[in-house]
């Protein structure tokens, strides 16, 4: 499943609506909710005028794009005929309570049946985290402590319940169902960035600390460059259950439809027999995974009741995980992480050489419970797989970095002395090669039978910080950033394998990972081109 896919009926976005159905399809996706900003699309049509029943269905939907309170995604909606944008809705000035109340109206099987799905929440001008100002390591909101803050903190009415008073209580709301956690290539915000063990070249901080620190900044003490996954462990300690979800985010051909996706267990595997509300419990069963090619399932204790999204009860300190990783031939993982109540409990190590479609990774661990306060209390379990092998020619890398506001200010602001940070040059990589990349729902652990799960509170700062709290995840791209960094400054040769620099029309970089080089024969592309494939196609 894709919840989160663009077409020409979003501004941003060329792929006309036969051209998308067919993307879907080529990409395995077998439920498609379109989701265009503020005009609300019908993919069924194309899906019977390319005959592509047999592999697809599809899901009215839309995203109520703010330019104030963030994204938001609202599925299955009902299609209004005579509107011009069939449904969708005025944002501006709206918080977020009525955003989401209105989105349920437009339910196509009404509102109870209708999900809200909050969309990159760590954006920097477009994430509904980051508008409304919430602390990356508690989930409150982050003070305004100078006259500075004070005067550019929002106030309006979408953002305050007395609007114009910055200090008035906040519309922030958690009415929401979904989280996407994962979004296509948006890999610097999957995970909280931490002190890189490979540093870039560039001015580095004096003060830097030990490798897989958790970076905060020195006002305040937020997280400098916050990621989802850790957004989502804090609200999972904090008793929220939202469902975690990976989506595509395409808005074209380049951009693959599906290249993160969710997939739900709704019990049938035929798209021609399953139901949109089918999906929509499946979703609500939060047996889900969020992936871009790793298949990960995991229980505890029994294959039935502790299946993802359950809860269960024991009376013991310790419980079974079993655990299941397979994969297509062509992908391989280097590690899984379980979590327990945000902690790392445990890493397994996985043959990066090994072929997991052939050889399916199956075992299982015991695991204590948390016992943090001296005995063993309520814990959630999740899994993540990670992999450090690029997943071109399948999926391609990254490899112009994204424009966004705050480096237009920083531009216009650094000959006054306003623009930059305390980071320098050590901050999260925006061009690089895709890597597999897995995570599961939770499944829910009580210590007493017939109660309500009783979630644990967020870590403490130090508990977040520490190297021994570090996923591992961004060691790849660490490294990645600092080769192409590199690559704009060492001596150049004319001619390189895979992983030398050379320079075409005055760009240095390392070959391999991201452009061809005509000089370079062992550039796959260029292979791939000459067996016929990448010359590209037409509607």
């Amino acid at each position: 499943a894709d919840t989160h896919i663009h077409s020409r009926n979003s501004i941003d976005s060329p792929m006309r609506l036969g051209e998308r159905v067919r993307s879907i399809a080529a990409e395995h996706v077998e439920w498609a909710v379109s989701t265009d900003h503020n005009y609300i699309t019908d993919f069924a049509p194309f899906i019977i005028e390319n005959h592509l029943e047999r592999f697809l269905f599809s899901s009215i939907g839309l995203e109520m794009t703010t330019l104030e309170s963030g994204h938001f995604n609202g599925y299955p909606l009902s299609y209004q005929v005579g509107p011009v944008t069939h449904g969708s809705f005025q944002w501006g000035a709206q918080p977020p309570d009525v955003i989401f109340q209105r989105l349920r109206e437009l339910g196509r099987f009404g509102s109870t049946n209708t999900l809200i799905q909050v969309n990159h929440p760590r954006d920097q001008i477009l994430g509904y985290f980051s508008q409304y100002d919430r602390h990356g390591l508690t989930m409150e909101e982050i003070p305004a402590t100078t006259l500075t803050t004070q005067l550019v903190k929002p106030s309006g009415p979408a953002f305050r319940k007395e609007p114009g008073n910055p200090a008035s209580e906040t519309t922030f709301s958690f009415n929401f169902d979904l989280l996407e956690v994962v979004n296509g290539k948006l890999f610097w915000e999957i995970r909280h960035y931490r002190s890189p063990e490979v540093l870039p070249p560039g001015e580095v901080p004096d003060n830097l600390p030990p490798p897989g620190t958790l970076l905060l900044e020195a006002d305040g003490g937020d997280v400098a460059f916050p990621g989802v996954v850790d957004d989502w462990f804090n609200l999972l300690n904090l008793g929220y259950k939202f469902i975690g979800v990976g989506t595509g985010d395409s808005h074209s051909g380049d951009d693959e439809a599906g290249q993160f996706r969710t997939m739900v267990f709704v019990g049938k595997d035929d798209p021609q027999e399953v139901t949109e509300l089918d999906m929509v419990q499946g979703l609500r069963s939060r047996r889900v995974l969020m992936t871009n090619g790793p298949m990960l399932d995991f229980y505890i204790n029994d294959p039935v009741k502790g299946v993802m999204g359950q809860t269960l009860s024991t009376t013991e300190p310790s419980v079974q995980l079993h655990y299941k990783l397979s994969a297509a031939p062509w992908i391989r993982v280097d590690f899984l992480n379980i979590w327990r109540n945000g902690i790392l409990a445990a890493r397994i190590n996985v043959d990066p050489n090994r072929d997991l479609a052939a050889q399916p990774l199956e075992d299982s661990i015991t695991l204590e419970l948390d016992q943090r306060t001296g005995s063993a209390r309520d814990s959630w379990f999740v899994v993540e797989a990670i992999s450090s092998t690029s997943m071109f020619p399948v999926v391609l890398p990254t490899e112009l970095p994204p424009l966004v506001l705050t480096d237009a200010v920083a531009s216009l602001a650094g000959p006054l002395g306003l623009g930059g940070d305390e980071f320098g040059s050590v901050r999260p990589a925006e061009t690089f090669a895709v890597v597999p990349y897995a995570l599961t729902n939770p499944v829910w652990i009580t210590t007493e039978a017939g109660r309500d799960f009783q979630p644990p509170g967020v870590l403490s700062v130090e508990e977040q910080r520490s190297p021994t709290n570090d996923p591992g995840f961004q060691r790849i791209f660490d490294q990645q950033n600092a080769a192409i960094k590199i690559a704009r400054k060492v001596p150049i040769k004319a001619e390189s394998r895979p992983g030398e620099l050379v320079q075409k029309k005055g760009r240095r970089r390392r070959t391999g990972l991201f452009y061809p080089d005509a000089d370079n024969p062992y550039d796959w592309r260029k292979v791939l081109i000459r067996m016929g494939y990448g010359h590209g196609h037409s509607e």
